[in-house]
């Protein structure tokens, strides 16, 4: 029985840092990747249809260390983002300010590192 209490407790607090890593306030998610294995770097295109004054990546499922983030415009602007920093599953990194407020985002180019043998980070991109 007291096994079982654990394991409620330990599925609701997942829950509660997943809502956590999924902030309100008009957040959307743009882009998901799946980490390979070791350093990776990942693109994601975007609509570039909508006018976004914010980015932050949300993680999940394993911890990684997200390097840089590279951010590219429909002006042909691009903005380079130093994250160095671990996130754990169920956080995200801090509300990245864009630069020229109100510029639609193309693409998104992650650059992170898997730091589990064997556990699969996923990570998303949020705007607003």
């Amino acid at each position: 029985m007291k096994l079982i209490s654990i394991a409620a407790a330990v599925s609701i607090l997942a829950i509660a840092a997943a809502a956590e890593a999924r902030p309100g306030g008009g957040w959307r998610v743009i882009g998901t990747r799946t980490v390979a294995a070791g350093v990776d770097t990942d693109r994601i295109a975007t609509p570039g249809d909508r006018l976004d004054n914010q980015l932050r990546l949300c993680v999940f499922d394993a911890p990684l260390r997200m390097i840089d983030l590279d951010i590219s415009f429909a002006s042909g602007q691009r903005h380079d983002v130093k994250i160095r920093n671990r996130l754990a599953p169920g956080s995200c990194s801090r509300v990245i300010n864009l630069p020229w407020r109100g510029r639609s985002v193309t693409a998104v180019e992650l650059r992170y590192e898997r730091l589990q043998p064997g556990a699969v980070p996923r990570v998303e991109v949020l705007a607003r």
